[in-house]
C-alpha cells in the first residue's frame, strides 16, 4: 500500500515511468520516525568528516527527507524524489493514525512519547521559574556566612573534618557560582542525607537544580532526599519532589518517581505543579 501511495504521488508531478522499490521503503521510513524518533541508528557518514556515529532517526530520517524535498524541487538526475516524498508522508500519517486511536500500543519511545516529555520539560521550567532568582541569587551570600560559621568550628575526626572540608568547598564553590565545582566536591561527599543537610537550604536547592540540568540523577536523588528530609514544611519541597520524580523517570525507576510524586502531593502544590504532577502519574500508568 505505502508503494502504491508513493507511485499515486509520483504521477502528480510526473508522468514518466518509474521502476523500483524506494516509494515503499520510504513509507516504512516514515513510519520508523513516527514510532521509534529518538532510536539510534549506527551511520557510516562521509561528509566533512569520516567515521560510524550514532545518530537519532529523527535527524538521519529528517535529513532524508530534506535530501529529497532539496533535489526534487532543484532537479536531481533520473530519481522518482516525489515518490519519495509520498512514501514518507503516508507511511508517517498511518503510524500515527494507528498511535491516535490506540489501534496500535503507545511505547515510551514513539512520537507521542517525545511530545509529551517536550510538555513535561516545558512544564517543568515554568515550575522552576516561579521559585524566583532571589533563591538562587542569593544563597551565595548566605553559603558564604554558612562557611564562615563551619570552619569555626573543629572537627572532632578525620573523617568529620574531610566532610567538612568537602562542604567548604561547595559552598565556597557556590559563593563563585561555580557550580561545576560545586558538584564535582559533592561527588566526593558521601555523606548521609542527614549530614548533607547541613549545607544549607539554598545550597542544596541551586545543587540539585544543576545536577538535574546535568542529568547527574544519582545526585539528583541524594540532594532532593536530604532536603526532603530536613525541610518537609518547606515552601520548595513539592518543587523538589517533583524534580525527584522527573528525575526517577530519567532513569527508569518507576517506584522511585511514584513515591517522589506521593511525596509531592502532600506539599502545596501551585496549579501548574499539580498539572505536572497529573502528566507524571498518567505517563507512569501508561507505561506500568
Amino acid at each position: 500500500v505505502g508503494g502504491a501511495a508513493a507511485g499515486a504521488a509520483h504521477l502528480l508531478f510526473s508522468d514518466a515511468p518509474v521502476v523500483g522499490a524506494s516509494g515503499a521503503i520510504a513509507a516504512v521510513t516514515g513510519a520508523y520516525f513516527v514510532l521509534f524518533p529518538r532510536t539510534r541508528i549506527r551511520t557510516l557518514v562521509f561528509f566533512f568528516i569520516i567515521g560510524v556515529f550514532q545518530i537519532p532517526a529523527m535527524w538521519f530520517i529528517g535529513f532524508a527527507v530534506a535530501k529529497d524535498v532539496f533535489f526534487s524541487a532543484f532537479g536531481g538526475g533520473n530519481v522518482a524524489y516525489a515518490a519519495h516524498l509520498g512514501g514518507y508522508l503516508y507511511g508517517g500519517v498511518v503510524a500515527y493514525a494507528l498511535l491516535a486511536t490506540h489501534l496500535l500500543e503507545r511505547e515510551v519511545w514513539d512520537l507521542f512519547s517525545v511530545r509529551r516529555q517536550a510538555r513535561r520539560r516545558r512544564l517543568f521550567k515554568q515550575v522552576m521559574q516561579r521559585q524566583g532568582a532571589g533563591v538562587w541569587e542569593g544563597a551565595a551570600a548566605r553559603s558564604t556566612e554558612a562557611g564562615q560559621r563551619e570552619r569555626s568550628s573543629a572537627a572532632s575526626s578525620r573523617s568529620a573534618q574531610r566532610a567538612a572540608a568537602l562542604r567548604r568547598r561547595v559552598r565556597e564553590a557556590l559563593a563563585r557560582d561555580d557550580v561545576h565545582s560545586a558538584l564535582a566536591a559533592m561527588h566526593e561527599l558521601h555523606d548521609s542525607a542527614t549530614s548533607l543537610a547541613s549545607l544549607g537550604r539554598d545550597a542544596l536547592l541551586r545543587l540539585a537544580r544543576a545536577a538535574y540540568e546535568q542529568e547527574e540523577h544519582a545526585l539528583v536523588r541524594v540532594l532532593c532526599e536530604a532536603f526532603l528530609h530536613s525541610r518537609r514544611d518547606d515552601a520548595e519541597a513539592g518543587r523538589m519532589a517533583l524534580m525527584l520524580a522527573l528525575s526517577q523517570m530519567k532513569v527508569g525507576d518507576s517506584d522511585g518517581a511514584h513515591k517522589a510524586l506521593i511525596q509531592a502531593r502532600r506539599r502545596r502544590l501551585t496549579d501548574q505543579e499539580r498539572e505536572l504532577a497529573d502528566s507524571l502519574e498518567r505517563e507512569l500508568a501508561a507505561t506500568s
